[in-house]
């Protein structure tokens, strides 16, 4: 299907979409490690963040490919803008319920984790856009998990085409 990101299991299932991924994750990992709530208030904001955020990127997956993967004279032009304003609204809503260092207080989350991949992926693809933005508090936190072991020692786009910038 093309889709990423795609998990795959030591006995060779292969998961795809965040979200399935993250549960299938989340179980392996058992309720006390878990990054998602299990249940309650705090999983339904877990939860509503991650569906923003993944909102917000899905826009910008649309916008980019509006711009490279239709000829230039084919572009809708309204529909891009579209896609970057609802772009710009979600990560600015986001950047708004980040009040210290993580969404949901004094621990790291799923929301947390997701947001600052999706956010380093925007800066990745689209540079200037994302620096207009103007977010601070979503780069510090991307800055921040970057920086750590973990996410130096993930692969990121293994085989994916490189170079899609758009300002």
């Amino acid at each position: 299907m093309g889709r990423i990101p795609a998990l795959i299991l030591d006995d060779g299932e292969t998961i795809v979409e965040s979200s399935t991924i993250i549960d299938c994750l989340d179980d392996l990992a058992g309720p006390e490690r878990a990054l998602t709530p299990p249940s309650g208030a705090e999983r339904r904001r877990v939860l509503n963040l991650l569906a923003v955020a993944s909102g917000a990127t899905d826009k910008l997956v649309s916008s980019l490919y509006e711009h490279h993967l239709r000829p230039p004279e084919m572009v809708h032009r309204p529909w891009a803008k579209m896609c970057d304003r609802q772009t710009v609204d979600g990560f600015r809503w986001l950047e708004q319920q980040l009040q210290g260092d993580w969404f949901m207080g004094n621990r790291m989350t799923q929301a947390d984790l997701t947001v600052a991949v999706f956010w380093q992926f925007g800066v990745e693809k689209r540079p200037n856009f994302f620096a207009r933005m103007d977010c601070p508090k979503l780069t510090a936190l991307s800055d921040r998990l970057a920086a750590t072991e973990p996410f130096q020692a993930t692969p990121q786009g293994e085989g994916l085409p490189k170079g899609i910038a758009l300002g």
